[in-house]
């Protein structure tokens, strides 16, 4: 290998190798682990949790490791939900390989921690589990586990719920959360130590120094952020927030079925791809997008191109708007926030939450009247443009 070849490169070239390998299920775990560089194995060593190996050589290490990953196996799974056991039940009950190949953050968490390894079976690359690995598999009960992958779902889940309607938490703020919901919190809680391997394995959910973070907020970050407000969070039950975790869960409240409708009355056009422009439109809305830009927004998308139609969209927007709950409110909907809501759990309020008033899409515009949608310019020179 070229010297001046780059860290990447001899990365996608290792990989490459590795994909050259022709398996067999007889494939032992020392061999796989052999070529990788002591870094991997500290990587592997440390997710493990190995204790008094760091100063071993790396071969040394590779043969301890080797015996270590089987036994391992069932503090492992102490820490997962039903989704990652059922990914390796799935493989494993192929005989340890598989054709149909992982995302890769999801092949990268089972590397990790020495469960699975990429090659070549019968010509094409494949996912497989070392047979040591998938013996001990095969000899673990995991009737034994059924609660536990219960409980850590749940858990999961009611963090991936907070996320999705507060968009962040600092650390305080998540333990206080912790207490309400009663949760065992501490830095040695199982809590902790099943939350930490869900952060590794899901990639919805991000931890920073600050706290914990939705994955769509940190690579967006908010656009409009308010000042005016001092706020507590929401308070959600844990039976919502365990419902807003579930995959694939959509807050389809009754203003989001109603801009379904308004889009497939105007559009030819299935209810499914309606209900992904207005989830789109939602998660602008959460992300602290203005009416106005989620109106551009659409322009790209939909011919925007009748003034009727144009009012009966800031309507809908306007509407859908008022009853999305945001990050920047903590989780509030505007309306929840309205001078005529008086809600308890707003501790300062400066300033009233702007709620774009919808009933003035009803009515004709003039090119130089403020825009319906709030943002202060002239309809001319705003949505009309």
């Amino acid at each position: 290998m070229n010297k001046h070849q780059s860290a990447t490169d001899q990365q996608e070239a290792k990989e490459v190798d590795q994909q050259k390998l022709e398996l067999d299920a007889s494939f032992a775990l020392a061999e796989i682990l052999a070529p990788l560089t002591k870094g991997e194995l500290t990587v592997l060593r440390t997710n493990l949790g190995i204790k008094g190996v760091s100063n071993l050589k790396k071969q040394e290490l590779a043969q301890t490791l080797a015996q270590h990953i089987p036994q391992a196996l069932p503090e492992l799974f102490h820490k997962m939900d039903e989704t990652r056991y059922q990914i390796l039940k799935q493989i494993a009950g192929q005989g340890g390989f598989t054709h149909t190949l992982l995302r890769p953050d999801q092949f990268a968490y089972f590397t990790n921690r020495g469960l699975l390894f990429s090659g070549t079976y019968q010509g094409d690359t494949a996912h497989y589990i070392p047979a040591e690995v998938l013996n001990a598999f095969h000899n673990l009960d995991f009737t034994d586990y059924r609660e536990t992958f219960k409980r850590n779902a749940e858990w999961i889940k009611l963090v991936r719920g907070m996320l999705l309607y507060y968009g962040k938490l600092s650390h305080s703020e998540f333990e206080t959360l912790l207490k309400k919901y009663a949760v065992p919190s501490g830095k040695n809680s199982n809590f902790m130590v099943v939350l930490g391997e869900a952060l590794a394995f899901y990639t919805d959910m991000k931890s920073e120094a600050n706290g914990l973070y939705s994955s769509l907020y940190l690579d967006n970050r908010l656009l409009n952020p308010l000042t005016n407000l001092d706020l507590m969070l929401y308070p959600f039950t844990a039976k919502q927030l365990q419902e807003a975790g579930e995959p694939g869960f959509v807050d389809r409240h009754a203003s989001h079925k109603a801009f379904i409708e308004f889009i497939r009355k105007n559009y030819t056009i299935t209810w499914e791809e309606a209900d992904r422009i207005v989830q789109e439109c939602v998660e602008a809305l959460r992300l602290g997008r203005s009416t106005s830009q989620v109106l551009q927004m659409l322009q790209e998308q939909l011919e925007l191109d009748d003034a009727e139609l144009m009012r009966g969209f800031m309507g809908a927007l306007g509407t859908l708007h008022n009853n999305t709950r945001q990050w920047l409110l903590k989780g509030y909907t505007p309306n929840e926030l309205s001078p005529a809501a008086q809600p308890t759990a707003v501790t300062m309020q400066r300033a009233a939450v702007p709620v774009v008033q919808t009933e003035a899409a009803k009515v004709k515009v003039g090119r130089n009247d403020p825009c319906t949608c709030g943002s202060g310019k002239k309809y001319k020179k705003c949505c009309a443009s």
